[in-house]
C-alpha cells in the first residue's frame, strides 16, 4: 500500500490525509501501518513456527533486513529473540 493508495480511497489529497491521521492518531499513515505490520509479525512470531523470512513476506515486508531492522527499532529486540522469549514465558 502506498500514501497515494490510502488517499484515493479516502478521496482526500494526500497532504490533506496526513494531516488528519497525525492529527488523530499522532503516528504518519506509513508509520502506523509499518506499527500495524510489525504487531501482525508478533502474533507469526508467537502461533506459528514459520521462518522469519516467511513471516517477514506474510506481514507485509518485500526486504528481510528492513523487517528486521524495523522491529528491533520499534520492539527494541530482534523477530528470533522476541520469539525465543515468547517460548521461554510459556513453558
Amino acid at each position: 500500500l502506498t500514501l497515494e493508495d490510502f488517499a484515493k480511497i479516502a478521496h482526500l489529497s494526500k497532504e490533506h490525509l496526513c494531516r488528519i491521521f497525525k492529527k488523530s492518531t499522532g503516528y504518519t499513515p506509513m508509520s502506523y501501518l509499518k506499527q500495524y505490520r510489525i504487531l501482525k509479525s508478533c502474533y507469526y512470531l508467537k502461533e506459528t513456527n514459520k521462518k522469519i523470512s516467511e513471516i517477514c513476506t506474510l506481514s507485509g515486508f518485500n526486504n528481510i533486513s528492513y523487517f528486521n531492522r524495523e522491529f528491533l527499532r520499534i520492539l527494541k529486540t530482534t523477530p528470533s529473540l522476541y520469539r525465543k522469549e515468547c517460548r521461554e514465558t510459556e513453558s
